[in-house]
């Protein structure tokens, strides 16, 4: 089994989901209407929806999968959540995140985002990682720029998304110069 090395900053450390986290998962964000709002994944209905999520991620973590999903554990808690796709060939990864709306403002994901970056650009050799985020989610373009990533472009009407209609999404990157 290829095991994550976990990624630890100061408020947070980055780590491989645990079946013990579901609970955590669960209550914290993976029911929560406001936090999925903009995401295109649907809300758990009960721990076993968080316990089948995290039994993939372990399969994900069992084969070497380009797909990684981190837990965010901030003061002993798991608060959210930071994946990566990568693409060894290209040289490239996309980041996609949540966090549990209690712990929002508080530098936690600004600090999970550039540590995975730094973490992939540096043991990955990755040269780009890219983040989408749909229109309406302010909030998020705001946190990838700050963060250094730079808007590439809009895609126009792409992902049909929990407001009944299909919204643009933004695309961003930075680039491991």
């Amino acid at each position: 089994m290829i095991k994550l090395e976990p990624i630890k900053g100061k408020k947070v450390t980055l780590r491989e989901f645990e079946l013990d986290d579901a609970k955590q998962l669960y209550e914290n964000w993976g029911m929560d209407e406001e936090v999925s709002k903009y995401m295109l994944w649907k809300n758990y209905k009960s721990i076993e929806d968080a316990k089948d999520s995290i039994n993939y991620y372990i399969e994900c973590y069992k084969k070497d999968d380009p797909f990684k999903q981190y837990a965010i554990e901030y003061e002993g808690n798991v608060v959210g959540s930071i994946n990566i796709v990568t693409s060894k060939r290209h040289k490239t990864g996309e980041i996609a995140y949540c966090l549990s709306q209690k712990y929002w403002k508080k530098g936690i994901m600004s600090e999970a985002i550039k540590l995975l970056v730094n973490y992939y650009f540096k043991n990955y050799g990755l040269i780009r990682i890219s983040a989408e985020t749909i229109d309406p989610n302010i909030a998020s373009r705001k946190l990838l720029e700050k963060c250094g990533f730079e808007l590439e472009g809009i895609l126009r009407k792409k992902y049909f998304c929990k407001t009944n209609k299909n919204e643009d999404a933004y695309v961003y990157a930075i680039i491991n110069e």
